[in-house]
């Protein structure tokens, strides 16, 4: 099995920025205008389609009857969430994965218990994004990411319903630490950045990459991803082994650099 997930954060109107999600120069880079998101989806959600009811059977069932899943999320926990983005895939008979910071919710910008709960029961996916939204969680202790991981897991779980199995690796800071501690609070899939759609496994834990997009991609780079285009994927691979490389050696210095860049 193949994954081939996209990864988006919020959808945004009239470049106000400030109206859902993370502000600063860093979580501003990855958020989309209205129109963009659109077009986006134009040339991506007919791929998508049913695509995550398979994913909730794999969860459920551990069975997949495709060879190559194609997915949509979205990071963080933003208001337009619920606003914009479920709207819009709904009209494409599509549904989104959405990876909550728990810590955030009903916080200016970020969405309310209720209205997490509202996507769960539209047919959307709802999945932890951790609990504090650490700016390097690879940095954590053991103790803390499990705290991080539970603490959002049995949030989530109690505002939707049912058990949360899903979880998304928060700043493209991954590790096997996190993945382990992830697994071991009973996450079934962890999602990261890594420009793959090959699936990996650590213990009971389906570990899955996705493709960023950015506030600048033009819509054919969704479709290239989504129509798995061989020369974009060997660039875009490329290109994260070159950032997980300046992640590693500069650490927290990464971050600086990343928000000097962008101003």
């Amino acid at each position: 099995m193949r994954i081939t997930a996209l990864l988006y954060h919020d959808v945004i109107e009239n470049e106000h920025f400030s109206e859902s999600g993370f502000n600063g120069s860093g979580p501003d880079s990855y958020k989309l205008d209205l129109p963009d998101f659109k077009s986006h989806l134009q040339v991506a959600a007919p791929r998508l389609s049913g695509q995550a009811e398979a994913l909730k059977d794999f969860l459920n069932r551990g069975v997949i009857d495709t060879q190559v899943l194609r997915l949509i999320t979205f990071d963080d926990g933003g208001v337009s969430f619920l606003s914009r983005i479920a709207p819009l895939l709904e009209g494409y008979q599509a549904a989104g994965i959405f990876f909550i910071a728990t810590k955030y919710l009903g916080t200016d910008g970020f969405l309310e218990a209720s209205e997490v709960r509202e996507l769960h029961e539209r047919g959307h996916i709802i999945g932890s994004h951790s609990h504090s939204h650490p700016k390097i969680i690879s940095n954590l202790s053991y103790q803390e990411l499990l705290q991080e991981w539970k603490t959002s897991k049995d949030i989530l779980s109690d505002i939707v319903g049912e058990e949360v199995l899903t979880a998304s690796v928060p700043g493209g800071f991954y590790s096997k630490q996190v993945a382990r501690a992830a697994e071991e609070s009973g996450f079934k899939i962890l999602f990261t950045s890594e420009p793959t759609n090959k699936v990996a496994k650590l213990g009971d834990c389906y570990i899955v990459g996705r493709y960023s997009i950015k506030q600048n991609d033009i819509p054919a780079k969704a479709a290239k991803i989504i129509n798995h285009n061989p020369v974009f994927f060997a660039r875009e691979f490329l290109y994260w082994n070159l950032k997980k490389l300046l992640k590693n050696s500069l650490g927290s210095n990464y971050l600086k650099l990343r928000e000097k860049l962008l101003r």
